[in-house]
């Protein structure tokens, strides 16, 4: 798998924080499909964890490993239009240490549930993405999926004790589950100034008149208390959050933000977090990296608004990035237990 040297390498950097010195997990990847038990929307999730191979776990539908971690998990969420297919560079890398990795592909902003599908239009619908979390949350907490008869884990996860990492708009997400509360009226003034100019999430405003942008979403919370720490990357939505709700977040959260950045300018949204949130730390990427420099190495030709998905500039290299991300993060999920 061509996951292997890549996750090799980060058990290399992260020698003196293994979670279990001298156990080499097996990781496996399982999808498996369930619905927002609220609203009925379709829910894909994708989930890293470390295999069991040495167990019986024919009454459940995934065999987790006798030594996996059982007081902690990790939540994983996508950009706009993205799908959690793409991080696997954190999906493996997570689960080889051996924790249980769910990612949720967020229907209407998934390329996964077919292009047709896609909604761009969804992205400012705020309560759709902490409603599927709360309810697969809720799924897992009882270690039972709705589509399934079957338990989910053949061992118990704590599920209270959850760390939430997101890519974009995946990362605006993480900050509302932890009380984040939008405000649209706010975004479409912002997105209207020259200096939004180059913030290509303004294009998810641009059609919008302001009497479409209130909802009963603005100024709601959506914190969920099972989420415990939040983990960034390149998040989006600096420009809809408010800042009185961002200074009452009182989560660790760790920030990472590309600050020559091709899609998001750096100080509205990741720099603006990191100022704003209590508990926050920043790393600041500075030497090219653009903001989807946190997805999977790829050489596919597709764009966003633009931007290649897969083509970095010149003298970067997403697995370099990578890997001198990862003892940031696991550094600080060990440090925030």
């Amino acid at each position: 798998m061509k996951y292997i040297f890549l996750v090799i390498s980060m058990l290399t950097l992260l020698s003196d924080m293994t979670y279990a010195k001298g156990v080499q997990f097996s990781v496996q990847v399982s999808e498996l499909e369930t619905k927002n038990t609220h609203n009925n929307r379709p829910i894909k999730l994708r989930i890293w964890y470390p295999e069991g191979l040495d167990r019986d776990c024919s009454n459940s539908q995934i065999c987790l490993a006798s030594r996996v971690q059982k007081s902690q998990a990790v939540l994983l969420m996508h950009g706009a239009m993205g799908s959690v297919k793409s991080h696997n560079w954190v999906g493996y890398a997570m689960a080889s240490q051996g924790l249980v990795v769910v990612g949720i592909d967020h229907f209407g902003e998934s390329w996964s549930y077919g292009v047709n599908t896609m909604n761009p239009s969804s992205v400012l619908n705020i309560d759709l993405r902490p409603n599927d979390v709360t309810s697969v949350l809720n799924q897992l907490s009882s270690n039972q999926l709705h589509s399934s008869s079957k338990p989910l884990f053949n061992i118990q996860v704590n599920w209270n004790n959850v760390t939430a990492v997101g890519h974009s708009s995946g990362g605006m997400a993480a900050l509302l589950l932890a009380g984040a509360q939008a405000d649209k009226k706010m975004a479409l003034d912002y997105c209207k100034l020259e200096t939004s100019n180059e913030d290509r999430s303004c294009s998810y405003t641009k059609d919008i008149q302001d009497v479409e942008l209130k909802s009963k979403s603005d100024n709601h919370s959506f914190k969920d208390a099972r989420i415990k720490r939040l983990i960034t990357l390149d998040p989006a939505g600096g420009h809809l959050l408010t800042a009185t709700s961002l200074k009452n977040i009182d989560l660790p959260l760790l920030v990472i933000g590309s600050q020559k950045n091709d899609f998001l300018p750096f100080t509205q949204h990741a720099k603006r977090y990191a100022a704003l949130v209590p508990h926050a730390k920043l790393i600041a990427l500075n030497n090219g990296e653009g903001h989807f420099v946190y997805l999977d190495k790829c050489s596919h030709t597709h764009k966003a608004m633009g931007i290649s998905l897969c083509e970095d500039r010149e003298g970067v290299s997403r697995q370099t990035v990578h890997e001198k991300l990862y003892p940031e993060i696991f550094r600080f999920i060990y440090s925030n237990q």
